[in-house]
């Protein structure tokens, strides 16, 4: 009823609970992969990160991780000192090529809100890898990327985690670099102008060149 006086008058009163006991808070701050690429049916490594803003160490924490619509089993970190973070690692093999979700969550405490944390997963086919083939040939086992071909992307059940994808010089000239991650050139005669400067500038940006030499290249 006293409470209600001042509220009858157009104040507003806030009743602000000062009085409960100090209590643990974790946040899960960070979700992520470990390899640059997620492949479908390769298994993949994970970290969660999980910080412990609470006033008391935190022992022997289980963080439950949720990949897509499969519930793992949970993730331990032994021990998390007030400020500080742990991190814990965990593998997952996704099937399907496309967006996947991932989730990572401790019990709840005084604070819920961040208790959990979200991630969009790109699970692609394979490592884009295109090979430059400088001596191509119709004849098995003869052309210049035969080998390399069945080293990276072996025939057979088992994936191997490669996408590649094999052009000839002329081919090469005009093809867009952006959705490869590695090239290899092989025994390739010369490289044009135009494509040293696109080759320096998709290297710049992160991507993993290898030039391999051999009887067809022009030395100067």
């Amino acid at each position: 009823a006293a409470l209600a006086r001042p509220a009858d008058k157009g104040r507003s009163v806030v009743v602000i609970d000062a009085g409960a006991e100090a209590r643990g808070n974790l946040t899960v701050s960070a979700l992520e992969p470990l390899e640059k690429t997620v492949v479908a049916g390769v298994d993949s490594r994970f970290a969660v990160t999980v910080r412990n803003d609470g006033p008391v160490d935190a022992d022997d924490v289980e963080v439950t991780i949720t990949a897509g619509e499969t519930t793992l089993p949970p993730v331990r970190i032994d021990r998390i000192g007030v400020g500080e973070t742990g991190s814990a690692n965990f593998t997952f093999n996704f099937q399907d090529i496309g967006s996947e979700s991932l989730r990572a969550a401790v019990s709840a405490d005084v604070l819920p809100i961040d208790n959990e944390r979200h991630t969009a997963v790109d699970v692609r086919k394979g490592v884009r890898i295109l090979i430059v083939d400088g001596a191509p040939s119709s004849e098995y086992g003869e052309s210049e990327s035969f080998f390399l071909n069945r080293a990276l992307n072996p025939p057979g059940e088992a994936r191997s985690g490669n996408d590649v994808r094999i052009v000839t010089e002329n081919q090469f000239e005009a093809l867009p670099l952006d959705e490869f991650q590695v090239i290899y050139i092989c025994n390739l005669y010369r490289i044009t102008e135009d494509r040293q400067a696109a080759l320096e500038q998709w290297v710049a940006s992160g991507g993993g060149l290898v030039l391999m030499l051999g009887d067809h290249v022009d030395a100067r």
